[in-house]
């Protein structure tokens, strides 16, 4: 379980950028900012917010995120493995998970969404991400990646991984546009007789240039 006192920075951080009242001049009239839902990139081209819909998971369901592969194969193996939108999350009440239930040989499932981007912009995803391995044999393999298309953008290192209970760990990478329509992915792997769950909230892309 996260800490709770980090959830509440967060929160606090999050009621001040909302609750602080902006500086005015007398006998001069304020003028407001409108936030715009756009990001002017080049000509022709902008980033429309936010670029990875329903990444905190919090409507209660995987969609429009879609299972674009699992092994073993479904739903004949599913006593194997589960995976499903779940509460609580990371300072929130959902999350993605995914649990070996049997402790496998090998499971694997990707899950994915198409975005759009401008060609040639350099991006940041970002994550909240636990990875927890409950079996008594030192974990052989494991993986929770992110990638945009085949291209690999972040991947969790193995000192992520922790016994029970959940901590969740901050997962980041950078990446340069190439399509205007990629497929942002979240991969989870584990092997060898393990007893792993691996969780996933807070997916952002956002513009770095």
């Amino acid at each position: 379980m996260q800490d709770i006192g980090e959830c509440v920075t967060i929160a606090q951080q999050t009621l001040q950028r909302f609750s602080t009242p902006e500086p005015t001049t007398s006998g001069t009239a304020k003028t407001t900012k409108q936030p715009t839902t756009k990001t002017e990139f080049s000509p022709g081209c902008t980033d429309v917010k936010p670029i990875v819909s329903n990444g905190n998971f919090e409507t209660g369901f995987l969609n429009p995120w879609t299972v674009l592969d699992s092994s073993p194969a479904l739903p004949e193996y599913q006593r194997y493995f589960s995976y499903n939108v779940t509460s609580p999350g990371y300072c929130s009440r959902h999350a993605f998970t995914m649990t070996d239930n049997l402790a496998a040989t090998f499971v694997k499932v990707s899950i994915g969404q198409n975005i759009t981007l401008c060609p040639g912009r350099k991006y940041k995803l970002s994550a909240q991400i636990f990875i927890t391995d409950g079996s008594a044999r030192p974990m052989k393999e494991q993986y929770l990646g992110f990638s945009i298309d085949e291209s690999s953008v972040a991947s969790a290192p193995s000192h992520f991984i922790q016994g029970p209970p959940i901590g969740w760990k901050s997962l980041s990478g950078e990446f340069t546009a190439k399509p205007s329509t990629a497929q942002v992915i979240v991969s989870f792997v584990a092997t060898n007789y393990m007893v792993a769950k691996w969780g996933v909230d807070n997916v952002v892309i956002t513009p770095l240039s």
